[in-house]
């Protein structure tokens, strides 16, 4: 085993150590997360400045035991955050770091000059660099929406303002009027009849079950898959597969204010990162003729439990 002092994501200077199979990365901009070794060369060395700010954006929002390459490429072109949407993240991030209201903050000279805390708030805003960073904290939440205090001096601290926490509350009660329940799974076709039984008890809720693969549009996936999420009630994510882009999808809701529900085969409940395990998962079998039945089921009884009973009614059955 040997360290060495550089992330292969943001070529930043923090510690790595090398297996015999995979590098153990801990790094104050991306987090902590684990990289198969020939991955470093084969998949990262033509990765341009914006391609490794997305990926460290993601892999802080979703710490993973093991980034796979498969993870890498899809990743590559990763739709990247519009700099409201990177606003909102530093403001959710702060708002649950400082969760008092009028509590003190950092001041702008310790987020920007001292490297523990710039690395780590360049990686919530998935920031290219300081200067962006600088944008999104000064001229956009300060000064353009008010949602922190005015910056006055680089060592007062800032606050989120009452206008800040009045945003922060309308993000929590978002899509209250939405009809929509968004399925984030594995596109593999020996789970169709697992979509089929997660679409059953959705719409059982009486809500309006939506994947993205089963909706006719001219735009780009990862585009469209943002925007059905923003306009969603509630995410309903399936880990069976531990798909790189179902971890992201339920962290883009969870970022949004937006529910998530959470479901995996039982049989792969030990592969869903550490992290995530902490919440409630609906745990499902396909081993016997009813088995989804029950998945429909108890699905339809958690929305109703947590969300509330919806009000949208398949045409073929009004």
């Amino acid at each position: 085993m040997s360290t060495i002092p550089n992330c292969p994501i943001c070529i930043k200077y923090d510690e790595r150590k090398i297996f015999d199979y995979d590098i153990q990365i801990k790094c104050k901009r991306c987090g902590d997360y684990k990289l198969l070794k020939f991955i470093d060369t084969n998949y990262l060395k033509d990765l341009n400045g914006l391609q490794r700010a997305n990926l460290s954006g993601w892999i802080r929002e979703n710490q993973r035991e093991s980034i796979t390459a498969e993870d890498i490429e899809n990743h590559k072109d990763i739709f990247t955050p519009s700099i409201s949407e990177k606003a909102d993240k530093l403001l959710i991030y702060l708002s649950k770091k400082y969760p008092i209201p009028g509590q003190d903050i950092l001041s702008t000279n310790e987020i920007y000059s001292a490297k523990i805390h710039q690395k780590k708030f360049l990686g919530v805003t998935w920031s290219q660099n300081l200067d962006e960073l600088k944008f999104i904290l000064g001229e956009y939440l300060s000064k353009e929406k008010q949602f922190i205090n005015e910056i006055r001096s680089a060592t007062e601290p800032l606050k989120i303002t009452p206008k800040g926490w009045a945003y922060l509350d309308s993000l929590r009660k978002i899509n209250l009027d939405s009809q929509i329940g968004f399925i984030a799974m594995w596109f593999d076709p020996r789970l169709d009849s697992v979509f089929k039984a997660i679409e059953k008890g959705i719409e059982n809720a009486q809500y309006r079950p939506e994947r993205i693969d089963k909706k006719e549009h001219n735009n780009r996936i990862d585009d469209e898959i943002m925007a059905s999420i923003k306009k969603s009630r509630f995410v309903v994510s399936d880990f069976t597969g531990n798909r790189g882009g179902v971890y992201f999808e339920a962290g883009y809701a969870l970022g949004l204010g937006i529910e998530v529900i959470w479901l995996v085969r039982e049989k792969a409940l030990h592969r869903v990162h550490f992290d995530n395990r902490q919440y409630n998962f609906i745990t499902w079998k396909c081993e016997k003729e009813n088995d989804l039945n029950v998945l429909s089921r108890n699905l339809q009884h958690r929305i109703e439990r947590t969300i509330g009973i919806g009000s949208y009614k398949r045409k073929d059955t009004e």
